[in-house]
């Protein structure tokens, strides 16, 4: 199951804490799916056309209750923890960078907690990208919140293609080949941000 993590609403389309969501809307659009499915608080699409079989899902919830969405739907399809990937944005990273992981902790991202509260478990694979962009910010809320700027919108696009192709590569090489290809760190964006950044949860 790929779960990419958002907020529901056209207010929230082009905010940073919605990358999951742009992701697998992405995805939807090149495997030629629809959103077709309402079950489990999620909107979801399924997709043969790879080795692994694979369901889309975007849960309706609200970020930070993502998990219960999550668990449901894991239950539905008999599903364990590591067959979950959740796709979503982390502060963590600069923009631009993508890191997939078999599993670790949330940071400050309460989606991510609430998934790790309902599964009890933190041993689910993810995709991350960074949103940490070359401008202040004080609040982390706010800034989470925030739409992409008009100077970040390519390096968007170029992370939503490149996020895409690593899901097509895991479901048809395993997560451990995405790993080698896919963890990708862009040194040149890296360089140009700031030092540090207050930072408040969310």
């Amino acid at each position: 199951m790929i779960f990419g993590l958002g907020n529901p609403g056209s207010s929230y389309s082009q905010n940073r804490h919605n990358f999951g969501y742009m992701v697998v809307d992405h995805a939807a659009r090149k495997w030629e799916l629809e959103f077709n499915l309402l079950e489990c608080r999620a909107l979801a699409a399924k997709t043969g056309r790879f080795k692994e079989e694979a369901l889309l899902a975007k849960p309706l919830t609200f970020m930070n209750a993502s998990g219960s969405s999550a668990a449901l739907l894991l239950q539905r399809y008999g599903l364990g923890a590591e067959d979950l990937l959740v796709v979503y944005d982390d502060i963590d990273l600069p923009l631009g960078s993508t890191r997939i992981r078999r599993g670790g902790g949330a940071g400050f991202h309460k989606g991510i907690i609430s998934i790790i509260e309902k599964l009890g478990t933190d041993g689910f694979p993810r995709l991350r990208m960074g949103i940490q962009g070359d401008q202040e910010y004080g609040d982390l809320a706010d800034y989470v919140l925030s739409d992409f700027q008009e100077n970040e919108l390519s390096i968007v696009n170029d992370v939503v293609l490149r996020s895409v192709e690593a899901l097509e590569t895991v479901l048809n090489h395993g997560i451990e080949q995405a790993m080698r290809v896919f963890n990708v760190r862009n040194r040149e964006v890296q360089d140009k941000l700031p030092a540090s950044n207050e930072r408040t949860e969310i």
